[in-house]
């Protein structure tokens, strides 16, 4: 994915408008200034994180950005109760559906256990919970911009 990511952003990379790297997030993060980025944008990682790290994240994510900085995160983002039940029954669905039907049973296993783990009480990514705990740092207009089920884009504002 990092190569693919160079290659498709050679330009800005070039530039000098883009980073990418490969590192553990809050180790880069604690190496940057106070207010040094203007955006961080995050793709299907967080929901991989504990939700100590992740909130020790957010502090660091706040930390780093420059005033008026934006936070952009697309990821799987749990809302509560039956709209949880049904988005997690769509995608586990859709595994079924599509792997299932090509015979990729191996990967259809591995995608499931994932969602299984993503789902355990250390790991799951409240949508409340994390638009809370970005309000609480600091952030503004926290909201979530574009969902499908699980999927969905959140976007917050540091003042």
């Amino acid at each position: 994915m990092i190569e693919q990511a160079r290659k498709a952003l050679r330009a800005s990379i070039a530039g000098g408008r883009l980073t990418v790297a490969l590192d553990d997030a809050l180790h880069y993060l604690a190496a940057l200034p106070q207010h040094s980025l203007d955006i961080v944008a995050s793709g299907y990682v967080l929901h991989n994180l504990t939700a100590n790290y992740r909130e020790r994240l957010y502090g660091e994510i706040w930390r780093v950005l420059a005033p008026a900085g934006l936070l952009i995160n697309a990821d799987k983002y749990a809302q509560q109760g039956e709209a949880h039940r049904e988005a997690l029954n769509w995608q586990l669905g859709l595994f079924f559906d599509v792997l299932g039907t090509r015979g990729q049973y191996d990967l259809l296993r591995e995608w499931v256990l994932h969602y299984v783990e993503d789902e355990t009480a250390d790991r799951v990514m409240p949508e409340a919970d994390a638009i809370m705990r970005l309000e609480l740092l600091g952030f503004a207009n926290v909201k979530i911009v574009c969902r499908k089920y699980m999927d969905a884009v959140l976007v917050a504002r540091k003042p």
